[in-house]
């Protein structure tokens, strides 16, 4: 009878479980959302100019998996599917490693949707993979350690979804941390029947956490596995220890797990061995204030982002650590409650010791953190992260002590002696007196922030959980609660996670996924093989990828050279980030820059309400004022000439509540083609000078051109400076000789840059310039795009009275690019990509050598006469990582077969010890 009721409480369990999963994930498993908070471009340009100001996003606005994971994750499966395996994506930054490298966990087993299902789809079943991994995980650890089904799987469900693994959704670090626990439950495997098999276990773990792409975190979940052999091994029986044996065997395990990896490791490792990583050094003052342990009973206990404010340290998902206040009442019972007989009584004890180690190196830092900061990843990655490993540890803490409960009912009470009773009696005054202290410097800071009233209900929430998991406890000696207290316990938890992820988790549109605008639709049909150079975050640089447009920017690690331009550029290009780069052109001139025509930029993209260069002309005059409602048009007739933008003087405020409302100039020439041009308004536009940029460099010199302007919206008027007559008065700006083109004027401003150079051009004459400041400063002075900047000195001749050639076809794939070529004598073949590592080249079959050129840039010798040019990426490490992850698999193989062997010898001999090694 018992067994059939706690198979029940398990039961409603697993229902809570599946319920909390579909209520906060359910459609966008079906495809009527999207687990994705792509919507984030809305913010910027071009999609903002069709959007309203305070437009409201389903989902907070989070740039890495928007503008670098999906796009990258997408791109690879596409081609994937065409049979492609791309190893570089040549969008963003002038080209970034693509499969090659772990980055994106694009050979993590929980991205396999991406592989069969459509890509708005997909998100939401790589999370349901995940949060089902991370329950699986910690259930079969707690199974292991001895806890009964129910109490176990309430630890799973509320750690897979704890803050750590909820704020990160859609990175690879919540997959690294839903790999976690399983690296514990093989670990305690191997403690228990210390088999081969187990080892393997070890190993695959080990490879998947590698292969999901956040090496720092997978580094110190080895560490913590490593400990934990250890500790529990010493408090095993002194004639069962064999501790070295059981630290090598596992040591070993995540060794041949890492050699597994290798051919995702060792281009990764030459990689970052080339990075410049000064920027991550970390110091004993780089962690969380003590002050967030809050957040793991009350989430929004310093704001977050859905709420719209946040004054806790860094940023809401660098800190939030939330596990709920009912689960954190299990915790404490277990640390204080006798173990269940069923779980080995060093368990919680050692549970504890790391938790508060943990607790030391995220919220306190001090010596200890110092120290740890002198060993690898810690030195150079922010302990904050290890988030997920405290949580854990917590979770774990959770199961223990709800066990600890039940079995203490079953078994008619805890009996422990006075002097323990006392102990457990301090021990939980100090827990609510921190408790209390905690609520109280919530509220107080609340208070002083002036968000009291949005945090007070939090803080009630969380008191709730805890008044009743605490009610619930204390009733199982006395009633048939103790069955179904996991029950209650995981219906407490459903509410706490549901209130938590619901604001956080995106739930957008399909309409909202990566919208095509016109200004995309112009790119992909102008831009092809060109490269985009955007002012500040209009085309979201990163998302580009997803377009298949190529940008001087992105968010990706840069070839360090490409970061020098950029920054000769702009020199805050990468201010925000080391790994995010933008440039400013509120500067007009930087539209000029001769490094963006070495870069092959040749198209350049501005907000519409940004300063437009060129030379101002007036077209009419005034002094009266007009008012005009919307759809209502005030027309001049002025002379026809070249116009980049036109001026109008508003003379009243402009208000509206339609926030998509837009100014519109028609320009209709003497050739009656009408040039429009647009500008938001946005709810609110200053009396004064505004300039509406329109693309109308074509319109004939000489005649009449007619110059409509009116309000596009639902409401409000616009007073414009007019004459008598209500025509309007206008200035416009006339092109410059400054090589730039206004061919696009909509929901941006696009130019076209006149003196770029083609992205694959022919040099004849290549000049030698080593020092890297004097090189820069060259590139910075306008050249002849027949000259090309060498960086070391080479033996190629070339003709000294200058070659031509035709290039007359570029066959431009992810990881290689073909060209071919005839040329009246030798030169240069000039490729403005970031290429110069790990590519190689071909000139007619015969193996050579890729030049720097413009610092940056590649140059290849081509003789005279016809030439095929072969350029191929070939990431440094790859074939020694696919040798040693071949190796590696045999063994594993090997290590599988002597197991399955063992395993049935050992059912046909009598007697026969566990196989094994210990």
């Amino acid at each position: 009878m018992k067994e059939r009721r706690v198979g029940r409480a398990t039961r409603w369990t697993l229902g809570i479980v599946a319920l909390t999963v579909i209520m906060s994930l359910g459609l966008p498993l079906t495809g009527a959302r999207t687990f994705l908070r792509s919507d984030t471009v809305l913010r910027w340009a071009p999609w903002n100019e069709s959007q309203p100001i305070d437009l409201e996003l389903t989902s907070i606005p989070v740039a890495d998996p928007v503008d670098s994971g999906f796009p990258a994750q997408e791109l690879f499966h596409r081609r994937l599917q065409d049979g492609d395996f791309a190893m570089w994506n040549p969008f963003p930054a002038g080209g970034t490693p693509l499969g090659a490298v772990p980055h994106q966990g694009l050979f993590d087993p929980l991205n396999l949707p991406f592989l069969v299902l459509p890509d708005r789809m997909a998100p939401a079943w790589v999370k349901l993979a995940e949060l089902s991994v991370a329950i699986a995980g910690v259930f079969l650890l707690l199974r292991r350690l001895g806890v009964s089904q129910a109490a176990a799987l309430v630890s799973g469900f509320v750690y897979s979804f704890s803050g750590f693994q909820t704020v990160w959704s859609n990175w690879p670090q919540s997959h690294v941390g839903a790999y976690l626990p399983w690296l514990l439950w093989a670990a305690e495997r191997l403690l228990r029947r210390r088999d081969f098999s187990s080892c393997v276990a070890i190993s695959l773990v080990t490879a998947s956490m590698l292969l999901a792409g956040f090496p720092a975190l997978t580094a110190w979940a080895v560490g913590l596995m490593l400990t934990w052999v250890l500790l529990r091994s010493l408090n095993q029986p002194q004639t069962d220890r064999r501790t070295m044996r059981l630290i090598g065997a596992a040591g070993g395990s995540v060794a041949l797990g890492a050699g597994l990896a290798a051919w995702q490791l060792f281009p990764f490792i030459n990689q970052i061995g080339a990075t410049d990583l000064s920027h991550r050094a970390q110091t004993s003052a780089d962690h969380l204030s003590p002050s967030l342990m809050a957040t793991a009973a009350i989430p929004t206990a310093f704001g977050s982002h859905a709420q719209g404010f946040f004054y806790g340290d860094r940023n809401y998902i660098e800190t939030c650590a939330f596990l709920g206040a009912g689960a954190l009442v299990l915790a404490v019972v277990a640390i204080f409650w006798r173990p269940s007989p069923s779980v080995p009584r060093s368990t919680t004890a050692i549970t504890s010791s790391l938790l508060a180690a943990t607790t030391v190196l995220i919220f306190a830092g001090g010596p200890l953190l110092g120290f740890a900061q002198t060993l690898p990843v810690f030195d150079s990655n922010f302990v904050g992260r290890m988030r997920s490993i405290w949580l854990l540890l917590l979770a774990i803490l959770v199961g223990l002590g709800l066990e600890a409960v039940t079995s203490a009912a079953r078994g008619g009470g805890d009996r422990k002696p006075s002097q323990v009773s006392r102990f457990r009696f301090l021990g939980l005054c100090v827990v609510f007196a921190i408790a209390v202290f905690g609520i109280w410097h919530v509220l107080r800071r609340a208070s002083q922030e002036g968000h009291l009233s949005d945090v007070i209900s939090a803080v009630v929430i969380a008191i709730a959980a805890a008044v009743v998991v605490i009610g619930c406890v204390t009733a199982t000696r006395r009633t048939r609660l103790k069955d179904f207290l996991p029950v209650v316990v995981a219906g407490v938890a459903a509410i706490e996670i549901l209130l938590f992820v619901s604001p956080f988790w995106p739930n957008e549109v399909p309409e909202r996924h990566y919208p095509e605008t016109p200004a995309h639709d112009f790119l992909a049909a102008e831009a092809t093989g060109d490269r985009v150079a955007t002012h500040d975050l209009a085309l979201y640089a990163g998302t580009t990828t997803h377009y298949k447009i190529r940008t001087v920017t992105g968010h990706v690690f840069h070839q360090p050279t490409w970061r020098d331009l950029l920054i000769a550029v702009d020199p805050e290009a990468l201010s925000r980030s080391y790994t995010f780069s933008f440039l400013e052109f509120l500067d007009v001139s930087r539209l000029r820059s001769t490094i963006l025509d070495r870069m092959a930029v040749r198209w350049l993209v501005t907000q519409v309400d940004f300063p437009l260069p060129g030379t101002p002309v007036e077209l009419s005059q005034g002094n009266a004022t007009t008012r005009s409602h919307p759809g209502d048009p005030l027309v001049v007739t002025v002379e026809s000439q070249p116009i980049r933008g036109i001026e109008i003087e508003i003379a009243e405020d402009v208000t509206t509540t339609d926030l998509t409302a837009r100014l519109r100039v028609e320009i209709v020439g003497p050739d009656e083609l009408v040039r429009v041009g647009r500008r938001h308004v946005r709810g609110f536009l200053p009396a004064g000078r505004h300039w509406i940029p329109v693309a109308a460099e074509d319109l004939p010199v000489g005649g009449e051109a007619l110059v409509r302007i009116r309000l596009d919206g639902d409401d409000g008027v616009m007073a414009l400076r007019t004459d008598d007559s209500g025509a309007p008065v206008l200035h416009g700006m006339a092109p410059s000789d400054d090589g730039l083109r206004l061919a696009y004027a909509d929901d941006v401003a696009i130019w076209e840059n006149l003196d770029a150079v083609q992205r694959i051009r022919f040099a004849s004459y290549g000049m030698v310039v080593r020092d890297q400041v004097e090189r820069i400063a060259t590139l910075q002075a306008p050249l002849p795009s027949e000259v090309v900047v060498l960086s070391d000195q080479s033996n190629h001749l070339t003709d000294p009275e200058g070659a031509t050639a035709v290039i007359h076809n570029v066959d431009d794939r992810l990881d290689s690019v073909s060209i071919s070529l005839t040329s009246t004598g030798p030169g240069w073949l000039v490729v403005a990509d970031a290429i110069q590592s790990d590519w190689t080249v071909k000139v007619n079959d015969v193996a050579g050598m890729l030049v720097h050129a413009d610092h940056a840039l590649v140059a290849v010798a081509v003789p005279e006469g016809s030439s095929v040019v072969e350029l191929v990426y070939e990431p440094s490490g790859l074939r020694a990582g696919v040798s040693v992850s071949a190796v590696s698999l045999l063994i594993l193989l090997s290590l599988v077969w002597g197991a399955s062997r063992s395993r049935v010898e050992d059912q046909f001999s009598s007697g026969g010890s566990t196989p094994g090694f210990g």
